[in-house]
């Protein structure tokens, strides 16, 4: 624009604060209106820049290791962290709702198995000297949430021993049908969406706190990965019905005040809410030694560790020879002192 004032034909100045052009001597005022469209088009370019970055955001690549049929989520991976095989990669995106976010680090869990290892005496020394420790890998389980109720009865047959005699020669069986009553309510159960981790392993390194659970979109997979689930819905469904029927049935067991007792009829009613699927934080660590796999497995939130390792045939002669002489040994000098 003319940066001249139309009445008096002095030098228009810019106002900042009114985003006008002012003049300094009549006190005329035009409206800027060319800055205004510049900052709008500004605005609406950082907007979609936003957008755009939403949208990358979502976008994450799926990877498939042939060798071990192995298939997961990421960012950025160069091969497999369960055999080290190479990798197929094609594009995916995530559609899960909450996650549980690491609160221990690499290094943490990797003091955790140097910890564990160490007392596993029986450990061969070959797979002690294993280098697969670079393989150690946060890895985002998919675990279905789900809310469940059990209503009904449960009928026992119970028994109970009669001594007759103080010499306890003479004994009489006493025999009860005892039924059961219960309700139980069981929120937020997570149910393994993988079959390659076995149920009772994921079970026990399980007791999250669900306090934490974060959206979706702050999850970051700059170092870790998501293990893409496997199972199918009746599989997750028969699985999450055995474990809440089981523990209703062990606990309405406990209140059977007889020295034994035996199920002889299950009529529970079974009913739940799913919740969708929540990524749970573990660290894994697959070793392969004599054509088996031994995991070491670390809830990546609280530290509960599950590890199995193989038994030396040498290491098992060595230890039992140590141990025989520690023994002899001690009881040669309680021999000779006492």
């Amino acid at each position: 624009m003319n940066n001249k004032c139309p009445k008096c034909g002095s030098v228009l100045s810019l106002n900042v604060i009114t985003n006008t052009w002012d003049c300094p001597k009549c006190g005329y005022q035009v409206e800027d209106v060319m800055g205004q469209l510049i900052k709008q088009e500004e605005a609406a370019q950082k907007e979609e820049e936003k957008e755009n970055s939403n949208i990358e955001l979502g976008k994450y690549n799926l990877y498939h290791c042939e060798k071990c049929n192995m298939s997961f989520i990421g960012e950025d991976c160069d091969t497999c962290f369960e055999c080290g095989g190479t990798l197929e990669k094609s594009s995916t995106t995530i559609d899960y709702s909450k996650f549980i976010d690491f609160k221990l680090s690499l290094g943490d869990a990797l003091n955790k198995y140097h910890k564990k290892i160490l007392f596993r005496l029986l450990c061969p020394l070959r797979f002690r000297r294993k280098k697969t420790l670079k393989r150690l890998k946060g890895v985002y389980i998919p675990m279905y949430m789900f809310d469940s109720k059990i209503d009904g009865d449960v009928v026992f047959n119970a028994s109970d021993v009669n001594v007759l005699d103080s010499s306890k020669k003479d004994k009489k069986m006493n025999y009860f049908k005892v039924v059961c009553n219960g309700h139980f309510d069981y929120d937020q159960v997570l149910i393994n969406g993988s079959s390659r981790y076995n149920n009772n392993i994921m079970e026990k390194i399980d007791d999250y706190d669900y306090s934490e659970l974060k959206d979706i979109s702050e999850l970051n997979l700059r170092d870790n990965v998501i293990y893409k689930e496997d199972c199918d819905n009746y599989n997750v469904f028969e699985r999450l019905k055995n474990r809440c029927v089981n523990n209703s049935v062990k606990l309405m067991s406990e209140l059977v005040k007889h020295s034994k007792n035996k199920v002889v009829d299950n009529q529970l009613d079974f009913n739940y809410d799913e919740k969708g699927i929540v990524l749970v934080p573990i660290y894994i660590l697959v070793n392969e030694y004599k054509k088996n796999k031994y995991y070491f497995i670390m809830n990546g939130q609280n530290g509960n560790t599950y590890i199995k390792t193989p038994i030396g045939v040498v290491e098992t002669i060595v230890f039992s020879l140590l141990l025989f002489t520690i023994l002899f040994v001690g009881m040669l000098l309680f021999a000779i002192f006492v």
